[in-house]
């Protein structure tokens, strides 16, 4: 039986080798070049402070193209260019006298990104118009408004309570930020387009693309916090790719 299996394995990674997948994807049938939607989840991190006043996770929306620009065998390197948009969001949490809480969440934006992934993809056939893909890479982004900067200021009074809290938003002097993909793809080869439904976690180098320092004062007594949007981030989204005989006539 170790025997058999062993031939067997030998067999599905030699079929793997020769197999053509990403060549017959987009060399025969599919353009290279194809449009990408999505959206990240973008995590954050807050230092404690009195209001529990902190920066929470927040989604953005992208969109973009994507070139597959190689391919060899089951290996298709891709380039891409995305426009991310989102708003910074913040909670914040009034503890009163008389033992209450009340949360505010409020939001702050519209903030933007520009991303440049530039991964590796490897296809797994599963059937003849579904294909599996696993993929890695660099991404770097740039934030286009240099180095950003912003104030909010906010605050709450009731029975002899008071709190007020401002922040100081800021990013980098060079804006300019990267990190690493991991991610895959299920690939459903269509007649009239190959869709691509994605999935990729993030991790970035830098300690974060946004930073905020608040101030925060209740009843007199002040503290400071630091809050900060990381840039790591987990996404899904959606890539169409036309097939290369889309406007011919049937």
């Amino acid at each position: 039986m170790k025997i058999e299996r062993i031939i067997i394995l030998l067999l599905l990674v030699s079929s793997f080798g020769f197999s053509q997948n990403a060549e017959y994807l987009f060399k025969e049938k599919y353009f290279k070049l194809g449009l990408e939607f999505g959206s990240n989840l973008m995590f954050t991190e807050n230092t404690s402070n009195p209001n529990l006043y902190e920066w929470v996770p927040f989604q953005t929306l992208n969109f973009g193209l994507v070139y597959n620009f190689y391919q060899k065998n089951n290996l298709n390197i891709k380039i891409a260019a995305i426009y991310s948009s989102f708003n910074l969001k913040e909670q914040k949490f009034y503890k009163l006298n008389n033992g209450n809480v009340i949360s505010i969440e409020t939001a702050s934006g519209p903030y933007s990104l520009l991303i440049f992934p530039l991964e590796t993809e490897y296809y797994f056939k599963l059937t003849d118009k579904t294909y599996f893909s696993l993929n890695s890479g660099i991404e770097f982004s740039f934030n286009p408004y240099g180095r950003d900067e912003g104030y909010s200021l906010s605050g709450f009074s009731s029975e002899g309570y008071s709190s007020q809290t401002s922040v100081v938003e800021y990013s980098r002097e060079f804006p300019i930020y990267f990190g690493l993909n991991l991610g895959l793809s299920l690939n459903l080869a269509t007649k009239p387009m190959l869709l691509k439904f994605n999935a990729k976690s993030h991790y970035q180098f830098e300690n974060y693309i946004y930073e905020g320092i608040a101030t925060t004062n209740i009843n007199g007594d002040t503290s400071i916090s630091k809050h900060n949007v990381t840039g790591n981030y987990i996404g899904i989204g959606l890539t169409i790719i036309p097939n290369k005989n889309i406007f011919k006539q049937k």
